[in-house]
C-alpha cells in the first residue's frame, strides 16, 4: 500500500529490495520487490531473505570492490559491530571512490606527492612538494653514477660498454615495473600481506629466470653480430638473467616491505626500483667485462 501511494517519490530511487530491522535497528534481512506480489496476509518476516550478503561499517574499500565484482547488486546493506543498521553502500559509490584512489595512486607513482596537483595552484607550492621527491632520487641516482667511476679505467678500455648500460637497466626496469604493478595489485585486493614477502620472492624468480635467458640470448646475439666480439655479447647477455632476478625481487618485494612499515608502496616503489636496478645492472655488466674482457 506504501509503494502504490508514493510511486512517484520512490520513482527517483532504483529500489529492489527491502530491508527488514526490528524495533531497536537491528538487521534481519531483506525482502526482495517481487515478493511483495504474495497473496494477502502473508507477513514480511515469511518473504525476507534472512541471511542476506552485507558488510561491516569497517569493511575497506578494496573488499567492497571485490564484492561488487563477484556479485551485481546494486547496493548491500551497512552494519555496526553490534549488527545494527546503519545505511547502504552503492555499487556506484563503491566504482568512484576506487577511481579516486587509482588517479591518487598514479599521481604518486609520477612523483606528485601530497595530493592532487593543478597547475592552477601556486607556484611555490607545487615547486616544493616536487622537490620533496626529486632530492631523494638524486641521492639515489649518484649512488648508481658512482658505480661507473669506480669502473672508469673498464670503460676507457671498452667504450662501447657505455652504449650496452641503458640496455640492460631498461630491460631490467621494466622487468622489475612489472613485478611492483603485480605486487601493487594483489596488495590493493588484500591478497598479499607483509608476511608474503619470501613467497613473493619465490614466484617471481622462476619468471625472472625464464625471461632473463631469454632475453639474454637474444642481447648475446646482437651484441655478437654487431660488434663481431663474441666475449662482449658473453658480459652483456650473461648480465641480463642475474640483473633481471634482482630487478622482480626487488619490485616484488619493496612495496611489500613498505606497506609492512606503514609506508605508501605507491609512492616510493617505482623510484627505489628504477635507481636500485640501475646500480645492479651497472655493477654485473662492468664486474663481469673486468673479469673477462680486460687482459
Amino acid at each position: 500500500r506504501d509503494l502504490r501511494e508514493h510511486t512517484d517519490d520512490y520513482g527517483d530511487y532504483e529500489v529492489r529490495y527491502l530491508y527488514v530491522i526490528d524495533d531497536e535497528n537491528f538487521f534481519k534481512g531483506v525482502a526482495p520487490m517481487r515478493r511483495l506480489v504474495a497473496p494477502r496476509g502473508r507477513r514480511l518476516i515469511d518473504l525476507m531473505i534472512d541471511d542476506p550478503i552485507k558488510v561491516e561499517v569497517g569493511t575497506p574499500l578494496d573488499a567492497l570492490q571485490d564484492l561488487f565484482d563477484r556479485v551485481h547488486y546494486t547496493a548491500v546493506p551497512v552494519l555496526d559491530e553490534r549488527g545494527r543498521m546503519v545505511g547502504v553502500v552503492e555499487e556506484a559509490a563503491v566504482q568512484e571512490a576506487v577511481s579516486e584512489q587509482v588517479n591518487e595512486d598514479l599521481l604518486k607513482v609520477g612523483g606528485i606527492i601530497g595530493g592532487e596537483e593543478l597547475r592552477s595552484m601556486p607556484f611555490f607550492g607545487r615547486a616544493v612538494r616536487r622537490l620533496a621527491f626529486l632530492l631523494p632520487i638524486l641521492l639515489l641516482l649518484l649512488i648508481s653514477a658512482s658505480i661507473i667511476a669506480i669502473f672508469e679505467p673498464t670503460v676507457k678500455e671498452i667504450p662501447i660498454l657505455a652504449a650496452f648500460l641503458p640496455v640492460v637497466a631498461g630491460l631490467c626496469g621494466s622487468g622489475g615495473n612489472q613485478a611492483v604493478a603485480v605486487s601493487m595489485r594483489e596488495i590493493s585486493l588484500g591478497l598479499l600481506k607483509p608476511v608474503d614477502f619470501w613467497r613473493v620472492l619465490s614466484k617471481e624468480a622462476g619468471v625472472a629466470l625464464m625471461n632473463g635467458l631469454i632475453l639474454g640470448v637474444v642481447v648475446f646475439v646482437l651484441a655478437w653480430i654487431w660488434r663481431e666480439n663474441a666475449y662482449l655479447g658473453l658480459v652483456v647477455g650473461g648480465a641480463i638473467p642475474l640483473t633481471i632476478l634482482i630487478a622482480t625481487g626487488i619490485g616484488g618485494g619493496v612495496p611489500v616491505l613498505l606497506s609492512g612499515i606503514g609506508l605508501d608502496p605507491a609512492m616510493a616503489s617505482g623510484p627505489i626500483v628504477t635507481t636500485a636496478v640501475d646500480l645492479f645492472s651497472f655493477l654485473i655488466v662492468l664486474t663481469f667485462a673486468s673479469l673477462w674482457l680486460i687482459p
